[in-house]
């Protein structure tokens, strides 16, 4: 069944559902998985793929230039970065529309405008069956005020035609106009520490550990790949430790990877 805010161009992160795929994008659908099972996932809404097709609706000349990038070779290298480029440049000179900023505003004002906040990219064709686009559209930390987040909505719109996202696109030969761009627009956490959890081994395949990769501060660093997390294995039997890449991991910070892993178990 359609909620209220189905064909609005907010959704609330803990009104969105499995059925917001489209609207809502793979990031802000599977935060609200987390947010509904209970994790501690920050406050935030998602500004929906009807905002994004408004904006683009809003650009006289955005059809034209799509029909061109379909139409060009894949192996025509310059043509697709040329053309994306054209795309880009469209959507820079061109403003938000006035019913999607004051949808925006009004949302942001429920949070709180105090304070900063994460902007996240969170497209519709995020993890695929057959394709991945993780880490290729953009995500922005500690943004603070109206005008900023505002401006990095859009810039994760842009982000959607980067010459790597596009290039992706066309070799998987996944239709440019149909690859659609939703935003998680969430309040920034002070992290002590930052990582990503695997709920089975990535590497041997064993669904009875828990893989916990991290750094010190905000993850953006790790998921980059500019630096080189620490690593612990966790057995999800008694949440013993198996192996660790630091052993001379402070007691509280073991304790926090043991409580993580409870919550993995989920």
């Amino acid at each position: 069944m359609k909620t209220k805010y189905y064909n609005s161009f907010v959704i609330p992160l803990k009104q969105i559902t499995p059925t917001h795929h489209l609207a809502a994008g793979g990031k802000a659908k599977n935060l609200a998985l987390l947010l509904n099972k209970g994790f501690p996932v920050p406050d935030g809404f998602c500004v929906t793929t009807y905002a994004y097709e408004e904006f683009l609706n809003s650009i006289p000349l955005i059809n034209d230039a799509f029909i061109r990038l379909e139409a060009i070779p894949p192996d025509n290298i310059e043509g697709i970065k040329s053309e994306a480029s054209i795309i880009r440049s469209l959507l820079t000179a061109s403003s938000i529309p006035a019913s999607v900023e004051k949808s925006i505003l009004l949302s942001l004002n429920t949070l709180s405008e105090e304070g900063f906040y994460a902007v996240r990219s969170s497209a519709t064709t995020e993890d695929l069956d057959g394709a991945s686009f993780a880490g290729q559209q953009d995500t922005y930390l500690n943004v603070n005020g109206k005008a900023d987040i505002l401006k990095c909505i859009k810039n994760c719109w842009l982000s959607l035609f980067n010459d790597r996202a596009v290039f992706y696109r066309t070799h998987k030969k996944i239709d440019h106009k149909k690859a659609l761009m939703a935003v998680v627009v969430q309040k920034m956490v002070n992290a002590g520490l930052a990582g990503v959890i695997f709920t089975a081994n990535p590497i041997s395949g064993n669904r009875n550990q828990i893989v916990i990769e991290y750094t010190e501060g905000l993850g953006e660093a790790l998921v980059s790949g500019r630096v080189t997390p620490q690593r612990t294995i966790v057995s999800k039997n008694n949440l013993s430790i198996i192996e660790s890449s630091n052993s001379n991991e402070s007691q509280s910070t073991v304790k926090l990877l043991k409580k993580l892993s409870i919550l993995a178990k989920k």
